[in-house]
């Protein structure tokens, strides 16, 4: 059920960013593409995301005919805290403030989460476990949501930003902290290629001489 995911698809490198990069190419209209077209395909990326196991998956996919209402709804929401995580990052990543409505989303998909978690003591502290009742349409997104409060929260939001090549956002781990692209096989190549092809567009062409009159005639 997960195999359309591929590990190219994770390079935010916090899950909720992640969850927002399933839209592709937000920066040209005419390249859009969205990779959550139903339910089963929220289910099928929270499966390859290790939100959820392949039994639970399997459960909340039965949901879509024993309960159908509750799986659109929940659908639904999923798709406003994704659009609402997108843009509060993106103006984050250009130090801009997000917007209320945005955050207010955020929250209160966090709130709702507390129902799926639990603090498991080790001996370095806590750990965070889920328990995604399958049964719980909206269990989905309640990982999702505890990601985006934590990065609203934490450190890591200093090393946001946003591919310049197709939109998805990431957070800058590099040593130097020069990363510009979602990943550099494929719209840093991609960039490169362009800057080539406009280089070459511009280099002036050589003129149309005449040919040389060898015998010297006028």
């Amino acid at each position: 059920m997960s195999a359309r995911w591929a590990e190219s698809d994770f390079v935010g490198g916090c899950l909720s960013l992640d969850f927002a990069n399933t839209v592709d190419n937000r920066i040209e209209p005419a390249k859009y593409k969205d990779s959550l077209g139903s339910y089963a395909d929220l289910v099928s990326w929270g499966l390859f995301a290790g939100v959820v196991s392949s039994d639970v998956a399997d459960r909340l996919n039965d949901l879509a005919s024993t309960d159908p209402r509750a799986v659109a709804s929940a659908f639904n929401q999923a798709l406003r805290l994704r659009e609402a995580v997108y843009r509060a990052f993106a103006a984050l990543s250009e130090t801009q403030s997000p917007n209320d409505e945005d955050i207010e989303e955020i929250c209160s998909a966090f709130a709702g989460a507390g129902r799926c978690l639990s603090l498991v003591p080790t001996d370095a502290g806590v750990e965070v476990h889920w328990r995604i009742d399958p049964d719980d349409a909206l269990g989905v997104i309640a990982p999702i949501a505890y990601s985006a409060n934590r990065l609203l929260l934490g450190d890591e939001l200093a090393n946001l930003k946003q591919c310049q090549g197709c939109g998805w956002l990431f957070l800058d781990t590099s040593k130097n902290g020069r990363r510009r692209w979602c990943d550099m096989k494929t719209c840093g190549n991609r960039a490169k290629a362009r800057r080539h092809r406009q280089k070459k567009a511009l280099a002036p062409t050589a003129p149309n001489n005449p040919p040389n009159d060898c015998n010297g005639s006028n």
